[in-house]
C-alpha cells in the first residue's frame, strides 16, 4: 500500500473503532464510566487489527486523537460551550491533540510502518509476550494514563465550572505546545541535514534532551492548573499528570537515550553531560 492508501485503511479502522466503543456502552449510565468504557473498547479494537497487520504503531495517533473526541462529547452532552474559560480550554486542547495526529500523519510512511521501540521488543521476545506487552503496557497503559490525564477538563465540563483564572492552565498547554512543535519542526530539519550523524542541537534542542516531552507534559500539568484554580475540593482527581510525568521519565526517557548513545556514541554522552534532561535551562559546563 501507498501512503494514501494506508492513511485511509487507518482511519476507517478508527471509525469503525469509535463507533463500535460508542455502542458499546450506551447502556452505562455514569458519563464518566461510560466513555472510559468506551476507550477501552476501542483501545482492544485497534490491538486486535494490530496482529495480523503486524504494527503497534497503529495505536500511536489513537491517544493524541481520542482525548478531543471525548473532550467534545462531553463539551456538547452538558452544555459547557456557554462558558468562555471552557471554551478556551477546549480550543488549546484542540489545537495540542490535532497538531500531535497532523504531525503522524506527516512522518508516516505506510501501514507497516513501526516505530523502532515496538521492533525491538517484536524481536526479542516471544510472540505470546510481546502481545500481552503491546495490549498491556503499549497500548492499554497509555490509554489509561491520558484518560486519567484528562478526568479534571471532564470535570469542569461536566459541572460546567470555570473560572477566568483557568487561562494561566490555558497559556501552560499552549506553551506545551509550541514546545511540542518547534521541537519537532527542529528534528525534522536536523534529520534532512547531510551531516545530521551528530548531535542535534538546533534551537530547543541546545539547552533540553527532550523538549518535546517537556511541551507533552506541560500540557498536561496545564490542564490541572485550569482545573484546581476552580475544583480544588476534587483535587484527588487530578493526579492522571503526575502518572504521565513518571511515565516519560521512568520508561520513554531511559528508552530514547539508551538508543541514541548506541548511535551517538561519546558525542551523546557528551550531549547529555552538558545539557539539560527536559527543562529548558543553559548548558552546564
Amino acid at each position: 500500500m501507498n501512503k494514501t492508501q494506508s492513511l485511509l485503511l487507518a482511519s476507517v479502522i478508527y471509525v469503525i473503532a469509535m463507533v463500535a466503543g460508542f455502542f458499546s456502552a450506551i447502556w452505562i449510565n455514569d458519563v464518566y464510566l461510560r466513555l472510559f468504557f468506551a476507550d477501552v473498547v476501542m483501545t482492544v479494537l485497534i490491538w486486535i487489527v494490530s496482529i495480523p497487520l503486524k504494527n503497534v504503531s497503529l495505536y500511536d495517533p489513537y491517544w493524541s486523537l481520542v482525548p478531543w473526541a471525548i473532550a467534545t462529547y462531553f463539551l456538547i452532552y452538558a452544555g459547557a460551550y456557554t462558558s468562555i474559560p471552557l471554551m478556551l480550554i477546549y480550543v488549546a486542547l484542540s489545537v495540542w491533540s490535532w497538531r500531535l495526529t497532523i504531525n503522524w500523519v506527516i512522518t508516516f510512511d505506510d501501514i507497516h510502518w513501526e516505530d523502532w521501540r515496538y521492533k525491538n521488543y517484536r524481536n526479542s521476545l516471544h510472540p505470546l509476550i510481546f502481545q500481552g506487552l503491546s495490549f498491556i503496557g503499549l497500548m492499554m497503559m497509555p490509554t489509561v494514563l491520558v484518560y486519567s490525564a484528562l478526568l479534571p477538563f471532564l470535570y469542569m465540563l461536566d459541572n460546567v465550572v470555570s473560572s477566568w483564572w483557568s487561562l494561566f492552565g490555558v497559556a501552560v498547554i499552549v506553551l506545551g505546545t509550541a514546545f511540542e512543535f518547534i521541537g519537532d519542526h527542529q528534528m525534522h530539519t536536523f534529520l534532512k541535514m547531510p551531516e545530521h550523524s551528530g548531535v542535534c542541537e538546533l534551537g530547543l534542542w541546545k539547552y533540553s534532551r527532550h523538549p518535546n516531552y517537556l511541551g507533552e507534559n506541560l500540557v498536561w500539568i496545564g490542564v490541572f492548573l485550569s482545573f484546581i484554580v476552580v475544583c480544588y475540593n476534587a483535587f484527588y482527581i487530578g493526579y492522571g499528570w503526575i502518572l504521565i510525568l513518571a511515565l516519560f521519565e521512568g520508561i520513554s526517557i531511559p528508552l530514547m537515550e539508551g538508543r541514541q548513545l548506541k548511535r551517538r556514541g561519546d558525542a551523546y554522552k557528551e550531549y547529555r553531560r552538558t545539557t539539560s534532561r527536559m527543562l529548558i535551562l543553559p548548558k552546564r559546563k
